[in-house]
Order: structure tokens, then C-alpha cells, then sequence
């Protein structure tokens, strides 16, 4: 039991440094689209 409950912590530290490297990324993406539209407005009002 003790083998599993050490694999299983690894998998999760892993997964969650996977998981946070990808919320960065979705927030960046967010901005980066949120900008674009800040830009165009005319664009998003016609939308």
C-alpha cells in the first residue's frame, strides 16, 4: 500500500506542475484574445 500511495503522489505533483504550466497558458491565450477584440470593437459588435 505504501508503493501505491508514493505513485500516486508522484502522479499528482507531476500532473498538478502539468496543470498549472497550462492554466498559465490558457490565461495568456484569454488576454492575448481579449486584447484582439479590444481592438477591434467595431468587429464585435457586428458579431
Amino acid at each position: 500500500m505504501i508503493r501505491i500511495e508514493r505513485s500516486l503522489i508522484r502522479f499528482i505533483h507531476l500532473n498538478f506542475h502539468r496543470l498549472l504550466i497550462l492554466q498559465v497558458s490558457l490565461t495568456e491565450y484569454q488576454s492575448e484574445t481579449v486584447s484582439i477584440n479590444s481592438e477591434n470593437p467595431k468587429k464585435v459588435e457586428k458579431n
